[in-house]
């Protein structure tokens, strides 16, 4: 079984494999046979994001991971839609 420290090791395994502006937190919690302890549904976020900063992750980072990415990707993504579209495709 997971825990809540597990799951802030995997976010760290990420930020050092491709750093902090590709790390996202989601709220899929289907398809698995658990949450992990400590980390049952979003309302526990705010206590993965303590644990993140207390391994030292800035504001800025925290920002990024609790959403901040997946709107900058979401942009991205739209930007590529209407550049298609305009494109004809």
């Amino acid at each position: 079984e997971a825990s809540l420290s597990d799951v802030a090791d995997h976010v760290d395994h990420v930020r050092k494999v491709a750093g902090i502006d590709h790390v996202g937190i989601g709220s899929d919690f289907e398809g698995f046979s658990g949450p992990p302890d400590g980390l049952e549904d979003v309302s526990c976020y705010p206590a993965l994001l303590a644990e993140l900063r207390r391994r030292g992750y800035s504001k800025t980072d925290l920002k990024k991971v609790a959403g901040l990415n997946l709107l900058r990707v979401m942009r991205e993504a739209e930007k590529g839609s209407a550049r298609l579209r305009r494109a004809g495709m």
